[in-house]
């Protein structure tokens, strides 16, 4: 198997190696990356359209990139068409309800993808019609394993229920076991090729598995006990595990090592800054869980935006970039 291209990339390089299906990039990491939150709406619709016929790359990491709806857009008509990528790291941007809609309609579509991480969206939080379309999705999608988010709707226990039917579904294939009895009315049986595609996906170490360590079935959570099945999807984690879509400073595609070590810099903080949901051991105390997270969640982002702003407008400044980064 060819080794994954592991070094930091600019979304041009990037761009370039989707579109020429570079053997090596299998795994795509262009998370914090200054150039793309100062040129997304340049550079998105390029990422993604190399992205759509693409056959090599497994797994991608946008996290911090300041995808907003429209980036978000792009990316559910790539993964209308793709076929191969198996993970999605969506995690500190500035995606809301539409976003979210659209990449839950094209994952209606989409058999490959597995796992989706939209925790912390800026100033987001999605509404009952947006968790209704991944209802909806979930409805005839049998291959999603996981979705990393945090959500304050009852609709979390079905949510959980039903990618708790894919993983048992997951299971089965894995085990050889006939699981024909799982799947919905008139949603087929995954083809061979299929299976072994998610074979070669388990392997990599930012693909979920059932069973593997820091590995839960349903929406982001880790197994502890037999009350597990009964916990909702407010205890998602509030990122991934070490192993998983780590958190690194990305190459802007500039020699200057000072850029670098702002990149490196940023990354850390928002590494530093990420909130984690309390356990929730049972539904009936979801609320008071919730209104305890929210709490603690406004007295720290108030704090650690405030320090972060000022941080990277100080590095900006340092580097010749401009300020305005929205």
């Amino acid at each position: 198997m060819i080794p994954s291209l592991s070094a930091k990339l600019t979304p041009a390089t990037a761009t370039e190696k989707l579109k020429s299906n570079d053997p090596t990039l299998t795994t795509l990491d262009l998370s914090n990356n200054a150039v793309l939150q100062m040129k997304g709406r340049e550079l998105y619709p390029q990422l993604f359209e190399a992205l759509a016929t693409n056959y090599v790359c497994m797994e991608i990491n946008l996290s911090g990139c300041s995808m907003n709806d429209f980036a978000a857009e792009l990316l559910s008509k790539a993964l209308e068409q793709n076929k191969t990528l198996a993970a999605i790291n969506l995690e500190n941007n500035i995606i809301g309800n539409e976003g979210a809609t659209a990449i839950a309609r094209a994952l209606a579509v989409n058999r490959g993808v597995m796992l989706l991480n939209l925790m912390g969206q800026k100033g987001a939080r999605f509404g009952d019609t947006t968790l209704a379309e991944y209802l909806k999705m979930l409805e005839t999608n049998v291959t999603l394993l996981k979705i990393i988010w945090r959500l304050e709707s009852r609709q979390s226990f079905r949510l959980t229920k039903m990618l708790t039917r894919n993983n048992d579904i997951d299971r089965k294939i894995k085990a050889g076991r006939d699981y024909a009895d799982l799947l919905p009315e008139g949603v087929p049986p995954l083809s061979a090729d299929l299976i072994d595609q998610r074979a070669v996906a388990a392997g990599l170490v930012m693909t979920p598995r059932p069973g593997a360590e820091n590995t839960a079935p349903a929406c982001g959570r880790a197994k502890s006990n037999p009350a597990s099945a009964r916990r909702s999807d407010e205890t998602v984690s509030a990122r991934l595990s070490a192993s998983s879509f780590k958190e690194t400073a990305c190459n802007s595609g500039r020699s200057d090592t000072s850029e670098a070590s702002a990149e490196r810099a940023i990354a850390k903080d928002r590494k530093d800054a990420t909130l984690k949901a309390p356990v929730i051991t049972a539904p009936d105390d979801v609320e008071s869980a919730i209104a305890a997270l929210m709490v603690e969640k406004e007295k720290a982002l108030a704090k650690l935006e405030a320090e972060y702003a000022a941080k990277k407008e100080a590095l900006l400044v340092q580097l010749g970039a401009p300020v305005d980064v929205a």
